[in-house]
């Protein structure tokens, strides 16, 4: 069965080697959080794919290892792949919104290194985690940031995707494609002045990238701003609305004790009519009763 050949490279901390240990099925690969990068050496793991087509998957140090320099990285590979054939690259990236500025350089001397003219069909963009991704990020990484990374390297990448740790089987459907392509070819070593070249025209993104991110931060601490006062005002009307409601029902609730007393007031003079009425009654009864024992007095001595 022939074995393909297919980098993993990126940035530090993308997830190489933990993608390489699910798609090997086992622990092979180093996994760690160290800040300057966990792979130092260009190391090689077999993977069964599919039933009929095996990867030998390399483990890079991750591009801007600050223990393993871009050029030691690209001795390593012109070593192992001057005379022979590299089928594909992963290019691996994190961040769901673009491909950092190491995926960049891994791209742009992937350029220089293998010279075959349809290197870009064996090349493939993989966002990492997407487990943690927002709604639309997996959209925008497969569009938006493909299409800007494209434009930044002058690629032409098609193949894109995004995994996490519970399912790489899209990265599986991709290594399956690159059997069908014609690879990228041998590696050569470029000349020292373009890999300066390279890490010059990434300083000047790098500045740019900083001015955007900057840009973005004042930008998001203004709307951050705005939300909070909005809020603020959004609370200061709920509590006058609040207070008008509390008044309201305190000017209802001085009504009805209002109308209240002044029912209670008006039962009391009724009473008191009705009592006097029957006083009035009592003593008319009495004066009549007197005049008939008056009159049958008189009857009596007569």
């Amino acid at each position: 069965m022939p074995i393909m050949d297919v980098i993993v490279w990126g940035e530090t901390g993308d997830g190489k080697s933990t993608l390489i240990n699910k798609l090997v099925g086992k622990e092979v690969a180093q996994v760690g959080k160290a800040p300057g990068g966990v792979t130092k050496q260009l190391t090689s793991y077999l993977a069964n794919i599919f039933p009929h087509i095996s990867v030998r998957l390399w483990d890079m140090p991750g591009a801007g290892d600050r223990d393993v320099p871009a050029y030691h990285v690209l001795e390593m590979l012109e070593s192992t792949f001057s005379h022979s054939k590299m089928h594909g690259i992963l290019l691996l990236s994190s961040r769901p919104d673009r491909m950092p500025l190491g995926a960049q350089l891994v791209a742009k001397l992937m350029d220089l290194c293998f010279a075959n003219p349809d290197k870009w069909s064996s090349v493939a963009l993989v966002g990492t985690k997407s487990d943690k991704y927002d709604h639309g990020d997996a959209e925008n990484f497969s569009c938006a940031v493909l299409q800007e990374f494209n434009q930044t390297v002058q690629g032409r990448i098609s193949k894109v995707t995004t995994v996490n740790y519970h399912n790489v089987q899209p990265v599986r459907d991709i290594l399956a494609a690159f059997a069908s392509q014609p690879g990228i070819g041998q590696c050569k070593k470029p000349q020292d002045e373009q890999v300066a070249d390279v890490l010059r025209s990434l300083n000047g993104l790098e500045e740019e990238e900083v001015g955007k991110r900057k840009r973005m931060e004042e930008q998001v601490a203004r709307k951050k701003r705005e939300l909070e006062v909005m809020h603020q005002q959004q609370a200061a009307e709920r509590e006058a609305e609040r207070q008008r409601a509390a008044a309201r029902e305190h000017a209802a609730l001085l009504q009805r004790q209002e109308a209240e007393r002044r029912q209670r007031k008006l039962q009391a003079q009724i009473e008191r009519e009705r009592q006097a009425q029957r006083a009035r009654e009592e003593q008319i009864r009495h004066e009549i009763h007197m005049a008939h024992r008056r009159k049958r007095n008189g009857c009596v001595v007569s």
